[in-house]
């Protein structure tokens, strides 16, 4: 264990690891990564969802998302509110945010850009580490390590995202700059840990080839500029009611991560309810079981307030 905290903390060393949040049903909210995408469904949209990533692993990560957003018309644009939470191991982070996207319409182009500002916040807790010497008797926890915390740490630094989304007719898709200002947050003693920036790209297209048969193939991309991910999705939906499809992660054997399965239903005009699971595929299958993912969307679908004309138009995307 020592070793392992030695690898971890360091001596004044800044700490950094993968940060962009992971979900398998991006394509039906991209409000979740990009932050131009708010309000260009014209109305209200919530969103909320759990993930458990790799069950059988130890320290599996789990993330909790809720998120919200709707045009603004008095003002052009849009505004949204998310806050996503994210533990793994005794480690986790948290991200609130709040946006603006200003959006214009030139005939059936849309094209949107937006920021979102907010805070990020780290933590991790020392007290659920173990060590081969360590007192955890009923007087309280001791590592006897000088190199373990036995209390939890947390820091606080400022989130930033930018975004910009387009759409015609029936394709889509957008590009999302996350943790744009990199920022850093002391957690003494274990030194600074990064919040690094990571870039997303994502595009969906939507092929009606039947009067209730749709088809939704989807795209996305992830970097940090040095590490790359993909996701290519294929989604078929009846009558506007049911969908379900799959999703590939990955796109060579260094990188191939999940096969996913992909099902949902329109409950009523309001709600939506979608379920997938990640099959693991590749080395980390045989320590990691697969990862479960719920979301629950609700959509006022209708207007909202005031006179001005709107500038978006309905997107007709929706499953």
């Amino acid at each position: 264990m020592k070793y392992i905290a030695v690898l971890l903390i360091g001596v004044s060393v800044s700490l950094s690891g993968q940060q962009s949040e992971q979900f398998s049903m991006y394509m039906l909210d991209p409000y979740i990564s990009n932050p131009g995408y708010g309000g260009l469904e014209g109305s209200l949209s919530l969103t909320a969802s759990i993930r458990q990533q790799w069950s059988d692993l130890p320290g599996k990560p789990g993330t909790q998302l809720v998120q919200g957003h709707l045009p603004l018309y008095a003002i052009q644009g849009a505004g949204g509110v998310q806050l996503i939470n994210e533990q793994i191991g005794n480690g986790g982070i948290t991200h609130f945010s709040l946006s603006y996207n200003y959006v214009r319409q030139w005939d059936q182009l849309i094209v949107s850009g937006g920021m979102s500002l907010g805070l990020s916040h780290r933590r991790f807790d020392g007290a659920s580490w173990r060590a081969p010497d360590g007192n955890y008797g009923p007087g309280g926890i001791d590592h006897r390590d000088p190199e373990l915390l036995n209390d939890a740490v947390r820091g606080t630094a400022p989130f930033a995202a930018l975004g910009v989304y387009m759409i015609w007719r029936d394709l889509e898709g957008g590009l999302a700059y996350r943790q744009v200002l990199s920022p850093e947050v002391g957690l003494d003693p274990l030194g600074r840990y990064g919040f690094r920036n990571w870039w997303q790209a994502q595009f969906l297209y939507r092929w009606d080839f039947y009067p209730k048969l749709s088809f939704r193939p989807s795209f996305q991309i992830k970097t940090d500029g040095i590490k790359w991910q993909s996701d290519i999705s294929f989604l078929l939906s009846f009558n506007g009611k049911l969908f379900g499809g799959t999703s590939l992660r990955g796109f060579s054997g260094s990188t191939l991560n999940a096969l996913i399965f992909i099902g949902g239903v329109q409950l009523n005009e309001h709600y939506q309810i979608a379920y997938s699971f990640d099959h693991t595929i590749g080395p980390l299958q045989n320590v990691a079981g697969g990862s479960h993912e719920l979301i629950l969307r609700y959509d006022l679908n209708k207007r909202i307030g005031g006179r001005t004309t709107p500038r978006i138009i309905y997107n007709p995307r929706f499953l």
